[in-house]
């Protein structure tokens, strides 16, 4: 009889999980169909987009991770991992957009899958909340519909992050994590810090053995040095992930507040034909030059600025922070927020008439979900910290995004996008924390 009743146990379990694991397919699959009603996925080979295009054909080739149609020249500007995805994609399929998004909406909802499987076992009313808000999220599925490392990058850091901190204590776990996380770092290299920085949040918040910390680095160093090595050689002994414009973006960070300079209609595209001297590009702002530079100095920064000089653009930058280090402050503080708020949707071509009255009403609705979505977030890392530690831990991406990006050039809200479902966990933790207490004021009166 006992035999009978654990059976019958196990067997409604299997089935409230697969009835819960459909619901999050169910609920993804509804976000991605509202998305394609809405926008348009037409316009899809341009800026990043057209990078990873073309640098996937090349791999899929020639075996070369480099740009270039006819004389292919090996790049180090971005890690290879995104582009080989973009390449296989476009090898297996037509070079179609519905392919991408949906293959990129499938890992997505897989990911939300595996998330609320992993977190179950910890609390099953926190995970089903998490795992509908992960897969339903507009904003998940809106970057599915186009070509961003993103997109790997997102779900990569997401299971990673969750694996490491609710399964910390097992070897095994702790080499999946640091696996994903490497292959997240060959996505976006921003975060390459990021298994450091995790490491010292769990050191502080939540003490694992030594050797799973140390088993989790080097599995993500595992990961990074094939490509180490090959810069590495390609370099003939530089030791680096990628290079290209990192001095570029912190100068920008110290004097532009919302990246809107490149989409402004007076800023002009620079063409001059002087040698070798000019490559071209946008023109600069008048804020961007030193208080009081002389018409020879603007014109020596356009000219440097042009040719994308790090050497010169590194020494203006550290130039402008020695002299002027509250006004880079203020800067940072001021563009902060830029990289969180707004309707998230500024990549994206609505299938509305721009300025008609549906398009605004739209473009609110994205707003007023992302407000929301972010408030909660703060409320439930607040709470979380109080309540919950091991849920409070998976903050560290989101701390680490903040961190990293305050002196940087970039503060659009895409830049965001990597550790956003992280965010829609702390949003959910706080929702399904009130409906916890709403059913409990119920039982009670």
């Amino acid at each position: 009889m006992q035999k009978y009743w654990s059976k019958c146990v196990i067997k409604n379990e299997v089935s409230d999980i697969y009835i819960k694991v459909l619901l999050i397919v169910f609920v993804g699959i509804v976000s991605r169909i509202l998305t394609i009603i809405l926008f348009d996925f037409s316009d899809f080979k341009v800026g990043d987009s057209a990078y990873y295009m073309e640098v996937g054909e090349n791999i899929i080739k020639y075996g070369i991770h480099g740009s270039g149609e006819q004389n292919i020249v090996p790049t180090y500007f971005r890690p290879p991992i995104y582009s080989w995805f973009v390449g296989m994609i476009n090898w297996i399929f037509i070079k179609k957009m519905y392919f991408f998004f949906i293959i990129q909406s499938l890992i997505s909802i897989l990911s939300a899958v595996l998330v609320f499987l992993l977190i179950r076992g910890y609390n099953s009313f926190y995970a089903i909340i998490i795992g509908i808000f992960l897969s339903i999220s507009p904003f998940e599925a809106l970057l599915n519909s186009r070509i961003l490392g993103e997109n790997l990058a997102s779900p990569l850091i997401l299971c990673a992050t969750v694996i490491l901190i609710f399964y910390g204590r097992r070897h095994l776990s702790v080499l999946i994590a640091g696996t994903m996380m490497g292959l997240a770092i060959l996505v976006r290299d921003v975060y390459l810090l990021l298994p450091v920085f995790t490491v010292f949040f769990l050191y502080l918040f939540c003490k694992y053995k030594s050797i799973n910390y140390f088993l989790y680095i080097l599995a993500v160093a595992l990961i990074l040095s094939p490509w180490y090595a090959r810069n590495y050689q390609l370099s003939e002994g530089d030791f680096f992930l990628s290079k290209g414009i990192f001095w570029q973006s912190l100068w920008f960070g110290s004097w532009e507040e919302s990246g809107n300079w490149t989409k402004l209609s007076e800023q002009k595209i620079i063409i001059r034909n002087k040698g070798d001297s000019y490559k071209g590009g946008l023109a600069l702002p008048n804020y961007a030059y030193p208080v009081g530079a002389s018409k020879e100095k603007k014109e020596e920064i356009d000219e440097h600025w042009n040719k994308r000089d790090q050497k010169y653009l590194k020494n203006l930058f550290l130039e402008k922070l020695t002299n002027h280090p509250f006004d880079v402050v203020k800067t940072w503080i001021k563009k902060s927020p830029s990289l969180w708020t707004g309707t998230r949707t500024e990549l994206f071509i609505m299938d509305l008439k721009r300025f008609s009255l549906p398009w605004y009403i739209a473009k609110s609705i994205y707003y007023l979900i992302n407000t929301t979505i972010l408030i909660f977030a703060v409320f439930g890392i607040i709470l979380s910290f109080r309540n919950d530690r091991l849920i409070f831990l998976l903050s560290a991406p989101i701390i680490y995004n903040i961190l990293i990006y305050i002196p940087h050039g970039s503060s659009e809200s895409r830049y965001s996008l990597a550790v956003y479902q992280v965010v829609i966990i702390f949003f959910a933790y706080f929702v399904a924390t009130l409906l916890k207490k709403a059913r409990n004021f119920r039982r009670n009166y």
